[in-house]
């Protein structure tokens, strides 16, 4: 059994006992239906129009059989419109559910999107909330550069502290990698908030 046909089924054990067609079909434009359920339904009423569709063909042949005695006419006239009013009604409300569902995926995939958004500002609001904390590291930064600054003035390049806490080669302090720059040359910490110093960055401090 397929799983759409599953599907199927149990929605109609689902629904409620004694509920026909037609309340279902009423109950998807009165309540929220998911646009799986909606598929389905619409599957069923597609299924039942092709047999009410027959059904009609069947008893308009019957209504016109020169066979048919006059007293079974009338019967077979109601017959055939009850017969053509199913097929006419059902057809119409597999077009309605048609529309609904595309609307129904539409006002899905906005609940998604929705969702999705209110996840990227709660997201938004935890950065806020750690960038307050920006301020305390670039400072911290900008203090240990500068003593490395001050310390570098006062030793041989081969023994800057720099260069042995990163392993880098004693020509490294003559002989810049653009691919391993050293911090104190690369690094770029702007301020946090601005402010009227004319300096937009706490290292370089001259920027």
């Amino acid at each position: 059994m397929s799983s759409q046909t599953e599907t199927l089924l149990s929605l109609r054990e689902e629904a409620p006992a004694g509920q026909t067609l037609e309340d279902r079909i009423a109950d998807a434009f009165d309540h929220t239906m998911t646009s799986a359920e909606v598929a389905s339904l619409v599957e069923e009423v597609l299924a039942e129009a092709v047999r009410a569709n027959e059904e009609s063909l069947a008893a308009a042949e019957r209504a016109v059989d020169p066979k048919l005695r006059a007293t079974d006419v009338a019967g077979a006239r109601r017959e055939l419109e009850d017969a053509s009013f199913r097929a006419s009604r059902l057809s119409s409300a597999a077009e309605k559910l048609q529309v609904l569902l595309t609307a129904t995926k539409a006002s899905e995939a906005r609940a998604v999107a929705d969702a999705a958004y209110d996840d990227a500002l709660a997201e938004r609001d935890q950065l806020v909330a750690d960038l307050a904390t920006y301020s305390l590291h670039a400072e911290a930064i900008t203090s240990l550069l500068t003593r490395i600054v001050a310390s570098n003035g006062k030793l041989r390049v081969d023994d800057q502290a720099e260069r042995i806490a990163r392993g880098a080669p004693p020509s490294w302090s003559v002989n810049p990698d653009p691919f391993f720059p050293s911090l104190i040359a690369a690094v770029r910490l702007p301020k946090f908030l601005k402010d009227d110093t004319g300096r937009g960055y706490l290292w370089p401090a001259t920027h």
